[in-house]
């Protein structure tokens, strides 16, 4: 066994050399294991570095709640709603249009009349009064937190119904009154016309104070009529079980919560292989500290290399795939807005599941070529021949 030396930005760094203690044959045929070693740890490396992070990290609750954040859906919720409002009336009138009729029952009831008349600001106004946006994070939160504890305890319940009792009493009480009362508030004064027109409920100028007593009477009445059109609850499963009954729902649930949590087992324990794999090159062909920077560092930089490259393709790919797939059911006449969100919604969720991967490549990378380099100034000092005796 013999002590080489090399030099590290000058200084000397000495290492175990074990030298040619082992067979020619021998050594040949565990540098060829190693390299057939290496090129297994790529691939496996390259496999783990995606499947892990979603397996674990999909169906995950903080996934989802940092996405819908990100995207700020919760603010835009008036905004999706007032477009949607807005593309059913178009749609509404078009019909009409074609079909030559005047008008419909809906389009003359004073709550359509009001709903199509309000733009996207008097909906933010409204519904932010309404529905604010922390309550229903807070409730979107508890069924994602529902959700991922039915996947991993058996003793959670079912899937929950979103409940929208607060939502209706908030509707048909004092808070949407007063969103209300502030957005006429913030309009110019109503001319004869404009009041006439209402039909006592303005949204675009501002009552006298008489007028604005029973714009409120007939808000409250309009508020009340809104709430009794909504459920008490929404339960997501409800159509599943009427359509195929509550055994067969729950028997495909039951085996889907069991190949969720299989897949999540195998891959918190799949980077063991790449481990292995790695330890398995330093038994077949290290023999110093250079050799173990080179067969390390190459492997490592050519998987975080490829890593790199694929985790960004697949990122742009994966955006494309998955918004196509979510939007795949969606009707053209569909409002912009609504696809808009499920594009941002559907390409953060991508890019959220994508970046650990890129993460991991990344290190790998520069861990290689780190490694690379020093084994490169690490080079052993060449012997000077002897000299020759005259």
């Amino acid at each position: 066994m013999l002590v080489a030396h090399g030099r590290i930005f000058g200084i000397d760094v000495p290492w175990v050399d074990c030298g040619p203690s082992l067979p020619r044959t021998m050594r040949i045929l565990l540098r060829v294991l190693a390299v057939l070693v290496a090129i297994a740890f790529v691939a496996t490396t390259l496999v783990v570095a995606f499947f892990h992070p979603w397996a674990t990290q999909g169906l995950r609750a903080g996934v989802y709640k940092e996405v819908l954040v990100s995207e700020r859906l919760y603010e835009r919720v008036p905004e999706l709603v007032a477009e949607s409002v807005r593309v059913a009336s178009e749609a509404r009138e078009r019909t009409a249009h074609e079909t030559g009729e005047s008008g419909s029952t809906d389009a003359q009831d004073p709550f359509v009349v009001a709903l199509t008349r309000l733009e996207t600001e008097d909906w933010t106004a409204l519904l932010g009064g309404a529905v604010p946006p922390d309550m229903l994070r807070a409730e979107v939160e508890r069924c994602l937190d529902q959700l991922e504890a039915y996947l991993y305890d058996d003793a959670a319940n079912l899937l929950p119904a979103i409940s929208f009792v607060e939502v209706k009493q908030r509707i048909a009480g004092a808070p949407m009154r007063e969103a209300y009362e502030a957005l006429l508030a913030r309009k110019p004064p109503c001319s004869a016309e404009q009041w006439e027109d209402s039909l006592g409920l303005p949204v675009n100028c501002r009552p006298t104070p008489d007028q604005m007593a029973a714009a409120l009477e007939n808000f409250g009445e309009l508020t009340r009529i809104m709430a009794e059109r909504i459920p008490e609850s929404l339960d997501p499963l409800e159509g599943l079980i009427e359509a195929d009954g509550a055994e067969d729902v729950l028997s495909r649930l039951g085996a889907w919560r069991g190949t969720v949590r299989r897949t999540e087992r195998i891959a918190r324990w799949s980077p063991v292989i790449p481990v292995a794999l790695a330890l398995l090159i330093v038994v077949c062909a290290v023999r110093s500290l250079r050799e173990w920077l080179l067969w390390w560092g190459i492997p490592f930089l050519v998987a975080g290399g490829m890593g790199s490259v694929v985790a960004v393709g697949m990122i742009s790919m994966g955006i494309g795939m998955v918004n196509g797939i979510a939007t795949a059911d969606v009707p053209p006449e569909a409002p912009m807005a609504w696809i808009e969100a499920i594009f941002g919604l559907s390409s953060a969720l991508v890019r959220a599941l994508m970046l650990p991967a890129l993460g991991v490549s990344l290190t790998l990378a520069l861990v290689g070529f780190a490694m690379v380099v020093i084994a490169f100034l690490t080079r052993p000092k060449a012997t000077p021949p002897p000299l020759a005796r005259a």
